[in-house]
């Protein structure tokens, strides 16, 4: 277990970069930034609903449980929610904080470098909303993240993984 969280941990320190890319609403310069826009057109989307689905809820305490590079961090930050961005890898919590501070957001959202069920385990804040976008796709362990999600908010959003005939490449590439 300690071993694929530490090489989820490395797969996604290796891909920053890809994430921005991902989310990003420029033009793509170059084939690699347009193949991380186009070919990962899913994460933007499932953005742009969530963002929709939270566009009439009365700012509140969000967790942002792998919030990667910190789009729905900042995103909900803007909006005036108070969020919370939690990842384990270091890279990514870095982003987040770096996309913070540009958007002069750092009052409103914090990021924190942590393994997400050892920190609920600690953690006994309770927060309204739960982000879990994403990560369910990567966990040993998904009834324990489940089972966890109702000790920490009130309301849960959560993406799982789709299988596909693909669905090899990404265990793959985990």
């Amino acid at each position: 277990m300690k071993e694929h969280k530490r090489a989820m941990r490395e797969y996604y320190a290796k891909r920053v970069r890809c994430y921005k890319e991902a989310y990003s609403g420029e033009r793509a310069k170059g084939v690699l930034n347009r193949y991380y826009q186009l070919g990962w057109f899913p994460l933007r989307s499932i953005f742009r609903d969530t963002m929709q689905y939270l566009a009439d809820s009365t700012p509140q305490r969000v967790l942002d449980i792998g919030c990667g590079t910190g789009v729905y961090t900042a995103a909900l930050a803007a909006q005036g929610f108070a969020v919370t961005g939690l990842d384990s890898c270091k890279e990514m919590v870095e982003a987040t904080e770096n996309l913070l501070a540009q958007s002069g957001l750092n009052d409103r959202a914090e990021a924190v470098v942590a393994d997400y069920l050892e920190w609920s385990r600690e953690e006994r804040e309770d927060y309204d909303i739960a982000l879990a976008i994403g990560v369910m796709d990567c966990v040993d362990d998904a009834g324990a993240y489940l089972a966890s999600f109702r000790h920490i908010a009130r309301e849960v959003i959560v993406t799982f993984p789709v299988k596909s005939m693909f669905s090899f490449i990404t265990d793959f590439t985990y």
